[in-house]
């Protein structure tokens, strides 16, 4: 890897570290929340689900978005790197400032699950597929972000992936290998709980390299 991708890479990370224990903070107390009565889980989990759909928007906002909005992103022709370089060194880095506080929180679901007797086993297949969907979801607005510089369609991103978040909860909740195993200390993974982890995992390699290809047409970062 070019040295100088990996000096932008090392750049953002140190940039957007500061929000890591933040959001980590803020992921736990939605967890402890949760755990306090059946109407606090469901404040906590909707704390979750906010601090992790937040955190990736402004992930991709703060570091693709504002850089292009304010032309800083242009000091990188003065630079020996490509224009496809720089942009896989913004989706690298912005992905890894994403996926160190959502797989600490990860852990610490899995953690809760298997450790506490309150909490069934047999939600381990759900809440996979769930934070992998977080994931994708991501993903999926970070690839739009970085292809677009219309604020209309920024708008539309944000939108259009909130409300599939409800739809998603829902549809995964209601695989039947999933929703029959639910309220047990059973822990199934079934072929479909299986190709949907592959499915999720192959469709955020998918949108960011859809976004590295196309800004690779592209003639100019301006």
């Amino acid at each position: 890897m070019n040295a100088q991708v990996k000096y932008l890479i090392l750049k953002d990370l140190d940039l957007n570290r500061k929000f890591f224990p933040a959001v980590f903070a803020a992921g736990l107390m939605s967890m402890l929340i949760a755990s306090l009565s059946e109407f606090a889980f469901f404040v906590g989990s909707l704390l979750f689900i906010t601090t992790l759909v937040a955190f990736g928007i402004m992930i991709a906002m703060y570091s693709v978005a504002q850089e292009r909005e304010k032309k800083i992103h242009l000091f990188v022709l003065s630079l020996p790197i490509t224009s496809t370089q720089y942009t896989l060194a913004k989706v690298i880095s912005s992905v890894l400032c994403f996926a160190v506080p959502w797989a600490l929180l990860f852990v610490l679901l899995l953690a809760a699950i298997l450790g506490l007797d309150s909490v069934r086993d047999g939600y381990l297949p759900y809440v996979t597929l769930v934070m992998l969907y977080f994931l994708c979801n991501f993903c999926m607005f970070l690839a739009v972000i970085t292809v677009n510089s219309s604020e209309k369609i920024m708008v539309s991103a944000i939108l259009v992936t909130n409300v599939c978040i409800t739809i998603a909860l829902q549809a995964l909740s209601r695989i039947p290998s999933v929703a029959q195993t639910l309220q047990t200390e059973q822990i199934v993974w079934s072929p479909t709980v299986l190709l949907l982890v592959f499915g999720e995992m192959l469709f955020c390699f998918f949108c960011l390299a859809v976004a590295v290809y196309i800004q690779k047409q592209k003639t100019d970062l301006v």
